[in-house]
């Protein structure tokens, strides 16, 4: 993963510039005090260094750096910023993030050279990464820090399991409470819509029965109504279409018109008896659409939602009730997943052993070659995995 683009915005006496890079060797060339020596300042602060607010360009309000590093399928982009007041910002990919976890991530993708800055080999991680990758033990460092990950997943479930009696019994009540709750409301989806529905009619029945009476005494009034004059009309004007044929069309208009006031007075009818069943009915709707609000305020914001919370409650007093069983198999699961680590991490630990000697003898048989290096050894210290706390 290669540095594709750095860009820096007040850092200093750089106002703006962006160094783009290409693959090969780049040199950056300028007089003394150009500024080459703030890019790789620059670059320091977006590896995760410290950053001091004596960095920011006077009249700025603060010094932001930004890197972008070559990624499939999309760029990685590392953030620092600097406030003139002192505060730092670190995101990555648009996300903020904290300075150790932009280190974290962006530090082992650079090297810094210098006549002083090669300090990465007196990092014991470093040294670590140098070991094993020497004596190819990446398969057995992936072996130890997946038998801790559960370790650590299986001791987080048991801390969840950890509860008092009488904390065991107060969730206990509160899921079973809520489950028979609704249960007992039987809530439907879509009921708390229909009912409304029901009660704005049955609220405004005897206005809607007045307009129901009006509009049926227009159209079927006994011997006044349009509808019984449409039929008149039509036949009146059937009997004309057969004396002047120009009149056929007007007819069928008109008988279809009479079809139509049939078919809305059957309408009208059927909608007035549905009315008068929805009276009564008011105060058990208003009773019932009570009840669901109160479902609705305290378990969720619909019918389905409310219903989602009875199954989690049922599955939480299952739980709950099981609560000694699953205890004693996850402390079970954490004996044989101690064992588990601590098997990989000695198998880690005695490959390092092995490494580390066969390395000194190498650097026994380049003694002769007299190459000046400084060497350097370290101790090997074992902590046992089963403590959940190394992950190499």
């Amino acid at each position: 993963m290669s540095l594709l683009e750095l860009t820096v915005t007040d850092l200093a006496l750089i106002e703006r510039a962006r160094v783009t890079l290409r693959p090969g060797f780049t040199v950056i060339t300028g007089e003394t005090g150009a500024g080459k020596s703030l890019l790789i300042d620059a670059l320091g602060l977006v590896m995760g260094g410290r950053s001091d607010a004596g960095l920011v360009r006077q009249g700025a309000s603060a010094a932001r750096v930004e890197a972008l590093f070559e990624r499939d399928p999309e760029p990685l982009i590392c953030v620092r910023e600097v406030a003139a007041g002192g505060r730092t910002v670190a995101r990555i990919d648009d996300e903020t993030v904290t300075v150790a976890r932009l280190a974290a991530v962006v530090a082992p993708l650079v090297e810094v050279h210098g006549q002083h800055d090669q300090q990465r080999l007196l990092s014991a991680a470093w040294q670590r990464e140098l070991l094993d990758a020497y004596g190819d033990l990446a398969p057995l460092r992936s072996a130890v820090r997946e038998a801790v990950e559960a370790l650590r997943s299986n001791e987080a479930a048991l801390r969840e399991l950890a509860m008092s009696p009488d904390e065991l019994e107060r969730r206990l009540d509160l899921a079973e409470h809520a489950a028979a709750e609704i249960d007992a409301a039987a809530p439907k989806t879509g009921e708390v819509e229909a009912l409304r529905a029901r009660q704005t009619a049955a609220a405004n029945s005897e206005r809607i029965a007045r307009l129901f009476g009006s509009a049926l005494e227009r159209l079927d009034g006994e011997g006044a109504g349009a509808r019984d004059m449409l039929v008149s009309a039509a036949r009146d004007v059937t009997e004309l279409a057969r004396l002047d044929p120009r009149l056929e069309a007007t007819s069928e208009r008109l008988n279809g018109l009479a079809v139509e006031v049939e078919d809305v007075t059957a309408d009208l009818l059927r909608a007035t008896d549905a009315s008068e069943t929805d009276r009564p009915a008011l105060a058990a709707i208003e009773e019932r659409l009570s009840l669901l609000y109160g479902l609705l305020r305290k378990y969720g914001d619909s019918e389905a939602i409310v219903l989602e919370h009875r199954d989690a409650a049922r599955s939480e007093v299952d739980r709950l009730r099981s609560l000694g069983t699953e205890r004693a198999q996850r402390e079970t699961e954490a004996k044989r997943l101690q064992a588990m680590a601590a098997d990989a991490a000695e198998a880690l630990s005695a490959s390092r052993r092995s490494t580390a000697a066969r390395r000194r003898c190498l650097c026994r048989r380049c003694g002769p070659l007299r190459t000046g290096y400084q060497r350097r050894r370290r101790g090997h210290v074992h902590a046992g995995a089963e403590s959940g706390r190394a992950i190499p």
